[in-house]
């Protein structure tokens, strides 16, 4: 049976992470990916998470995972929230 949650993940990338952090968080929406919803708020976009990750093969892997079945919504103005 699907899992039937939500992980909402507010403001990804803002500040930084360590390789730990972003190992965890990628194994979270490796679980997840097929199986339950998560939302993603950054203020970067999802091409400039390849540089926050800093880690090629590690941001390859996650960018994989989290735009299989992404829907993005990108927002444009003076403020973004």
């Amino acid at each position: 049976m699907a899992r039937q949650d939500l992980l909402i993940i507010d403001d990804f990338a803002l500040s930084p992470m360590s390789k730990q952090e972003l190992t965890d968080i990628f194994e979270i929406i490796e679980d997840r990916s097929t199986q339950s919803s998560t939302i993603m708020i950054a203020q970067r976009s999802p091409q400039e998470w390849y540089d926050y990750i800093n880690d090629p093969l590690l941001a390859d892997a996650f960018m994989d995972r989290v735009r299989s079945r992404a829907h993005l919504l990108p927002l444009e103005g003076k403020s973004l929230r």
